[in-house]
């Protein structure tokens, strides 16, 4: 998957992102480190935190929807639910690096790491529909990657 495919092309938002609710989404990024940056990275991960572009999901009981989770979300969620130690920090202001090993060692390419789950919660089960998605974190790997989970092979990075 690239950014440069499809809708991010077309994208006319702002990339930068201001509101507070959403710069805690990539806290260390935005509020930890305050970077921005005018990469194609930021532009995907701004169209993933438009509120506006996905404010049809929301639906009646939540205040906002959004178009991905953050690595941080992501790590988090899978760290406490499988009992591991996987964390993302920022590198540089093109975005995050992961650790699957407590901070033993640190990934940035697109062959840095697996995630893996059987039940499907952070992964797709099936690829007929989409072959993965993207998080709406950029990465360090290069200024147009944003982090991304693929189906079958649980790569979480890209």
């Amino acid at each position: 998957m690239s950014l440069r495919d499809g809708v991010i092309n077309d994208y006319e938002g702002t990339i930068n992102i201001s509101d507070p609710r959403l710069q805690a989404l990539n806290y260390d990024y935005c509020m930890v480190k305050n970077y921005s940056n005018s990469n194609l990275n930021m532009k995907g991960v701004a169209y993933m935190l438009d509120i506006e572009a996905w404010s049809g999901f929301s639906g009646n009981t939540a205040d906002y929807a959004i178009g991905a989770p953050t690595i941080e979300m992501l790590l988090k969620s899978y760290s406490q639910k499988h009992k591991v130690d996987y964390r993302a920090e920022v590198k540089s202001k093109n975005g995050y690096r992961i650790s699957l090993n407590g901070g033993t060692s640190w990934e940035t390419s697109a062959t840095g790491g697996t995630v893996s789950s059987p039940a499907g919660l952070y992964t797709i089960n099936s690829g007929d529909k989409a072959e993965g998605y993207y998080i709406a974190s950029p990465s360090s790997a290069y200024n147009d990657y944003v982090f991304s989970v693929y189906q079958n092979r649980y790569n979480c990075l890209q």
